[in-house]
């Protein structure tokens, strides 16, 4: 079990700019600025302050089209995640067929993923787009502690997301878990 993660709020912020900074530098280098979309497929903070409305709010002040895959409902707020629900993998494979019909990405930022049905069927996507730009924040728990990615979603994220990943951004206790230090 990974030990719960110190309050980072203010960094916070600064982690998901830098990331979609990331995601913005792919996409100059893959669509024109007016051609570019960028997809977060994540779970939902009913907080807004991570998951896809802050993917969503930095790509919008970055000039870039923003789609959102919602993998997990959460219920939190600034004092923790209080509980988790996934998005039934019909739901999600649905919700990617759909927008991968009119808004196909030029990038994709990944997030919490929840569970390896989840896991797999990202990586089924990503596998269809091979000239998507990928970065990957390798969500496993939640700041106050709470799990975001169970353990056959770690290994499937590990061992189908992450090859395919042109950026990785995991905090330093993921990539401590991910390295297995």
């Amino acid at each position: 079990a990974m030990p719960p993660r110190r309050p980072l709020q203010p960094r916070l912020f600064a982690f998901a700019a830098a990331c979609a900074l990331r995601v913005a530098a792919a996409l100059s280098a893959t669509a024109p600025p007016r051609a570019a979309v960028a997809w977060t497929i994540a779970g939902s903070d009913s907080s807004a302050g991570a998951g896809v409305e802050a993917d969503l709010a930095t790509f919008r002040c970055l000039g870039v089209r923003g789609c959102a895959v919602v993998t997990a409902l959460t219920a939190q707020s600034t004092q923790g995640v209080k509980a988790v629900l996934p998005t039934p993998v019909e739901h999600l494979e649905t919700t990617i067929a759909t927008l991968e019909a009119d808004l196909p990405p030029a990038a994709v930022k990944t997030g919490a993923l929840a569970t390896a049905a989840t896991a797999r069927a990202v990586a089924a996507f990503l596998e269809r787009t091979p000239d998507c730009r990928v970065v990957v924040d390798p969500v496993i728990s939640s700041t106050s502690g709470k799990r975001l990615l169970d353990d056959a979603g770690l290994a499937a994220l590990t061992a189908e997301i992450l090859p395919r990943a042109d950026v990785v951004c995991p905090n330093a206790p993921e990539a401590e878990l991910l390295l297995g230090l």
